[in-house]
């Protein structure tokens, strides 16, 4: 109809538009509907000048063709409206007005309890996007704080617990993400998911037997929860106070036994941790880093591929900085005489800059 009778379909566009965007975002595995997407774009690009401008000036139309879409009975067409929903919330961003953000959080929400179906990670996907594109205004304003802590965490950290693992790693990765977005503290909840994952690899109550005999797929879940961890560390004292202790041992403890792409995630999990850290150690804390932490990082620091060494100097250098503050009354150990040898051999240059940081902490 664009191609032939554009003046036509530009008398009728703000019924037509919100279609073809829903359109674009279709996807089909069957060969007989192959390139179809191409077409719905073309027709896009032929009525719209700027995409962000066409989001802005038809808002409230696409919204709401978008959040019909998700109440459709159709698990396609749900994932359809989802994925429209992602794309409006992360080309529009901070520019999308609250009541389409409250609209389209609520909308996300209803769809989320329930059963997984083919396809529910787009709405869980939607969701982040949403939290995490929009976390000023969702900051700024108290009931969309609310809607988005209260309401969509809780009801996301209850999906985490939900096979198959595919699922569960996206809602545990859009759980982290949005919790480290908009500062919220559900660490409590959050950690009661992860944990059982990371301590006994195969968690019969969250009945996820059959799909963790997949080593690749677990651990890239295992990955997946570290970082987590990491991200959704909260700001409220009373809550590091409470979990610093078994955090820090937790992921200590895991890393010398885990590959390489584990060792990564609980390497970063640690440094936003301590990036994060607002409260001091306790005494059982730093015992724990001067006695076992520290020798494991220098262990660390001796493997050298895949970005394993650079990420345990990030959490050196967090740690250190940290540990400098007179109230730790950090005194030499061999511990610390082993460090300085394990840092002597970090030979990339691109290293080198971190080395001499830490070095210095050590004085």
């Amino acid at each position: 109809m664009t191609s032939h009778s554009l003046d036509g379909v530009k008398r009728a566009e703000v019924e037509i538009i919100p279609l073809i965007f829903l359109g674009m975002h279709g996807q089909s595995e069957d060969p007989a509907f192959e390139g179809v997407n191409g077409l719905w774009e073309e027709a896009w690009n032929d009525l719209v000048i700027g995409k962000e401008s066409a989001l802005r000036l038809y808002a409230s139309e696409l919204v709401g063709v978008s959040c019909s879409a998700l109440e459709s009975p159709s698990w396609p067409v749900k994932a359809q409206g989802a994925r429209a929903i992602a794309t409006i919330a992360e080309t529009m961003g901070p520019n999308l007005e609250s009541a389409y953000i409250d609209t389209l959080m609520t909308a996300l929400l209803v769809a989320l309890p329930g059963r997984v179906w083919e396809g529910k990670e787009a709405v869980v996907s939607a969701q982040r996007m949403v939290c995490v594109c929009c976390q000023n205004t969702i900051r700024s304003c108290q009931d969309l704080q609310k809607l988005a802590t209260e309401k969509i965490c809780h009801e996301l950290i209850q999906q985490c617990k939900k096979k198959p693992t595919t699922y569960q790693q996206c809602c545990i990765e859009a759980t982290g993400d949005i919790l480290d977005a908009l500062k919220a503290d559900c660490y409590m909840d959050f950690k009661e998911i992860l944990l059982p994952i990371i301590k006994n690899g195969v968690d019969d109550t969250l009945g996820m037997m059959a799909d963790l005999s997949d080593t690749s797929c677990t651990l890239k879940l295992r990955a997946v929860v570290f970082r987590a961890l990491g991200k959704a560390w909260p700001q409220c004292t009373d809550t590091q106070v409470a979990c610093t202790g078994e955090v820090f041992a937790l992921m200590g403890n895991t890393l010398l036994t885990s590959p390489w792409q584990t060792q990564v995630a609980i390497l970063c999990g640690l440094r936003d941790l301590l990036q994060r850290l607002s409260v001091s150690l306790s005494e059982a804390v730093l015992s724990y880093v001067n006695i076992t932490l520290i020798p494991i990082l220098s262990q660390c620091l001796g493997v050298t591929k895949y970005g394993v060494c650079r990420a345990t100097l990030m959490v050196l250098s967090k740690l250190f900085a940290i540990l400098k503050d007179p109230q730790y009354r950090f005194q030499e150990s061999p511990s610390l005489q082993d460090l300085r040898q394990a840092l002597s051999t970090v030979r990339d240059p691109q290293d080198k800059e971190l080395v001499v940081e830490i070095l210095k902490h050590l004085q």
